[in-house]
C-alpha cells in the first residue's frame, strides 16, 4: 500500500479528467443562464428607467402648462414653439422648445435660469390659442417609446 495516497474498495480516491470535464461545462451552463437572466433584467431595468422619466418629464411639462393657462389673462403662441401666458399683476412666463428639448422660462422680461421641462425627449410641442383655452399637443420619446398627450386648458380670468 502507497502511504500517501487513500484508497477505497481498489479505487484511488479523487476525480477523473472526464468528472472534472462535466462539473466544468455544469458550471459553465449555469454561470451563462445567469449571466442572460442579469442581462435580461438590466435591459428591463434600463427600459422603466427611461419610461419613469418620460412619464415624469410629461407630468412636469403638462402641470406647467396647465398652471400658467388657469391664471393668464393672454396667450399666444408662435411658429417658432413659444407658448406665452401673460397676467395682469405679474411678469409673462413661457414654455418654448429647443432641438428636442421643453423650457419654462418664469419670467420672460429678466435673464435667469430657464427650467428644462423635458431633456433630449422632444417630439411635438403645439399649442392652438383660442379666447379663453388652449389646445396642447406635447408627445416625448426615445428611440423606444414614446408617450403623448393631448389636452384643452381653460383660463379662469
Amino acid at each position: 500500500m502507497n502511504p500517501g495516497r487513500s484508497v477505497c474498495c481498489g479505487r484511488s480516491a479523487g476525480f477523473t479528467l472526464s468528472e472534472l470535464l462535466v462539473a466544468f461545462l455544469a458550471a459553465a451552463v449555469m454561470l451563462l443562464v445567469v449571466g442572460a437572466l442579469l442581462m435580461a433584467g438590466f435591459r428591463g431595468l434600463a427600459s422603466t428607467r427611461r419610461a419613469v422619466d418620460l412619464q415624469r418629464d410629461m407630468r412636469a411639462s403638462m402641470a406647467t402648462l396647465a398652471q400658467m393657462t388657469h391664471s393668464a389673462t393672454s396667450m399666444s403662441f408662435s411658429t417658432s414653439g413659444v407658448y406665452i401666458a401673460r397676467y395682469s399683476n405679474l411678469p409673462p412666463k413661457s414654455v418654448y422648445s429647443s432641438t428636442s428639448n421643453l423650457f419654462y422660462d418664469r419670467d420672460t422680461t429678466a435673464a435667469g435660469a430657464d427650467q428644462k421641462l423635458a431633456n433630449g425627449v422632444l417630439k411635438t410641442f403645439n399649442v392652438t390659442v383660442a379666447t379663453n383655452l388652449a389646445n396642447v399637443v406635447l408627445a416625448l420619446g426615445t428611440s423606444q417609446e414614446t408617450v403623448s398627450n393631448r389636452v384643452v386648458l381653460y383660463r379662469r380670468n
